[in-house]
């Protein structure tokens, strides 16, 4: 039975065992293949803003003297999220000013919240990469009813197919340091950024503790027939865990899962 990512992360207790024994580079190939995001599609897409001491020096700002709380972010999920190798839509409009930035991704396979920063890594289940496009041309509005409402995060992030993902997911436990990773990125084969997640301002960690204190951090539970038939990529031969069913009182329904908070 061959199943979803989004399935496994919903059940990733299960899965994770399951996952240690396979060997990738014993897969099969799948001739012309066409790879799509590896998480089609995540609940949230939370990403946290300038973030990076590089990227305020770009910015033209100096570096500062604390980290302070994380600024935070969402794209829409099921329009901006696409596959590594698929096509960016440029907006047509005259003036457009598209940027770019490689980012770590972080894959959460348990359901937290208002988690402490010393436990974070055990709710993550692996780490992708994506890239986080913006519309810098839309961030900056005057045509709003105040100046206080003059940046629009929305529509300079939210673009469809503003957030390609992939290849894959590495699983939590082949990497050592995510706080040590380097992160490269080429536009039209000219390096354009060169960084590691050492020059991170606040450390994943805190990212995740910080995020988890605003909202809710999990995957979702699908049944299988919902899943069936939409051409989602899923993961070569891995074994579905055999679980019980427990009856919810009618037929083909099962509980949700209860709210487990990570403390």
């Amino acid at each position: 039975m061959l199943v979803t990512y989004l399935e496994v992360l919903a059940d990733w207790d299960a899965f994770a065992p399951v996952l240690r024994a396979v060997t990738p580079a014993d897969g099969e190939p799948v001739p012309e293949a066409r790879l799509l995001a590896p998480i089609r599609f995540p609940p949230k897409v939370l990403c946290a803003g300038a973030n990076y001491y590089a990227h305020l020096t770009e910015m033209g700002i100096g570096r500062p003297e604390r980290a302070g709380e994380p600024y935070f972010f969402l794209k829409p999920p099921t329009t901006t999220v696409i596959g590594p190798d698929a096509e960016v839509l440029l907006p047509a409009r005259p003036g457009r000013q598209i940027d770019w930035e490689g980012e770590l991704g972080v894959v959460i396979g348990r359901r937290c919240r208002n988690l402490p920063a010393g436990r974070a890594r055990r709710v993550v289940a692996g780490w992708t990469v994506l890239d986080d496009i913006s519309a810098r041309d839309r961030l900056h509005r005057t045509d709003v009813v105040s100046e206080h409402f003059g940046y629009d995060w929305f529509a300079a992030k939210g673009e469809d197919t503003f957030c390609p993902m992939g290849p894959g997911v590495v699983p939590d436990w082949l990497i050592g340091d995510p706080q040590q990773l380097r992160i490269r990125l080429s536009v039209n084969g000219v390096v354009k950024q060169d960084s590691t997640t050492a020059d991170m301002i606040v450390g994943i960690w805190e990212l995740i503790a910080a995020a988890s204190r605003s909202v809710t951090l999990k995957t979702r539970r699908h049944h299988r027939h919902r899943i069936a038939g939409r051409g989602r990529p899923a993961p070569g031969r891995v074994p579905r865990p055999r679980r019980r069913r427990r009856d919810a009182g009618r037929a083909g329904r099962h509980p949700p899962p209860p709210s487990r908070r990570c403390r």
